[in-house]
């Protein structure tokens, strides 16, 4: 017997992507990356501002994948000792780069494109319940952040400085990571399932072009934040 949209998106919020990937009907999206030791302290963001979305759970998905490494690397330069003022130096101009111009626009594409239009439609009190509780994440992210930016952009201007750091600089790098991960689950086990299962085509293509119009906001600021670096 099929199943209602409704049995679908709880049963994806009981097991994950996993149960509607395993029947097909979920974008792949690979984690071999995640968690993965030895990684470079810069992103490089730039080299995807090319790249246009073509779907859009896709595009979140590789939004969260960018989400992880920030926040791993934001405990790797608060917590590992010995790393070069040089690599210091990019990493945390990397960090300000993302936090102050990536995320935004990634919390912009779930408070604007997606809860709106979920919203709008008959979803279950579950759902309507993760959407406000996405929502008064990102505005909590938003206040923790404002305590380390500052410190990030001293540290991209001198790397020397990481010895000075406060006392508290490590472990609230460490509760931004933990913090994120718990945010992202709420979002790839509950919201973006309904996403998929909810919302029309014509929906989805809507939000895809919303999507799109930021990333060429993105692009634009990234590059006047810093130009020339390797982001």
């Amino acid at each position: 017997t099929s199943r209602t949209i409704r049995e679908d998106v709880a049963a994806a919020s009981a097991t994950g992507a996993e149960a509607l990937r395993a029947e097909g009907r979920w974008s792949d999206r690979s984690r071999s990356s995640w968690g993965r030791s030895g990684e470079p302290m810069t992103m490089n963001l730039r080299s995807q501002l090319g790249e246009q979305p073509v779907d859009v759970i896709e595009t979140l998905f590789a939004c969260h994948d960018r989400m992880r490494r920030a926040a791993r690397q934001a405990e790797r330069l608060a917590t590992e000792p010995g790393v070069p003022e040089g690599e210091v130096r990019e990493g945390a101009a990397s960090l300000v780069a993302y936090f102050r111009v990536a995320l935004p626009q990634h919390q912009a594409d779930e408070d604007l494109s997606i809860r709106p239009r979920l919203h709008e439609i008959d979803v279950p009190l579950e759902t309507r319940e993760a959407l406000a509780q996405m929502s008064e994440q990102h505005v909590r992210f938003e206040r923790e952040l404002e305590d380390v930016l500052p410190l990030w952009e001293a540290l991209a201007r001198d790397g020397s400085r990481l010895a000075a750091m406060p006392s508290w600089f490590g472990a609230v790098a460490t509760r931004l990571r933990e913090e994120l991960e718990e945010h992202l689950a709420l979002e790839e086990e509950t919201i973006y399932p309904a996403v998929r299962h909810y919302l029309s085509a014509d929906s989805e293509a809507v939000i895809l072009r919303e999507m799109r119009g930021r990333r060429r906001q993105y692009e634009s600021e990234l590059r006047l934040l810093q130009p020339d670096a390797r982001v």
